[in-house]
């Protein structure tokens, strides 16, 4: 699949069911990078999380575990947002949320610049809990 800003797959309308699809992965370099905060306060305020990868040890989350591809891309299809690792904005998981039309969810202060599909990152402060809220509702207004 060749992407670009103007091809984004919106032919097949989806039902939105999972508020949150997470790539985990338990590695060394990857562990200081995770949001754990973050996904404990969006279980806390009732968002639906399927976490894919290795398990993350989080009450109320389900974990998938690895997957074939045309299983992630049915999860994928069903996900309103994904959280972005702060090591590879456009990593090939972010890439196939985003032609799934997920939003990708990024930290505010992160300085990351966004030089491509800019309507489909949100910035919030992971932080704030009342911004955690916002997210029900910015999918409403943007789907």
């Amino acid at each position: 699949i060749l992407l670009s800003e103007n091809s984004i797959l919106k032919k097949k309308k989806f039902n939105k069911t999972i508020d949150f699809i997470i790539y985990y992965r338990n590695h060394t370099n990857k562990k200081k990078f995770f949001p754990y905060k973050l996904v404990q306060g969006l279980v806390s305020k009732g968002f639906v999380i399927y976490v894919v990868g290795d398990k993350l040890k989080i009450p109320k989350i389900i974990n998938k575990g690895y997957l074939k591809n045309k299983d992630l891309l049915r999860l994928q299809q069903k996900s309103k947002y994904t959280i972005s690792s702060n090591e590879n904005l456009y990593s090939l998981f972010t890439l196939e949320c985003i032609v799934s039309n997920v939003y990708v969810v990024l930290e505010k202060s992160s300085s990351f610049k966004i030089p491509f599909f800019k309507d489909r990152f949100i910035r919030i402060n992971f932080n704030n809990s009342k911004e955690l809220q916002k997210l029900k509702k910015i999918y409403k207004n943007n789907s």
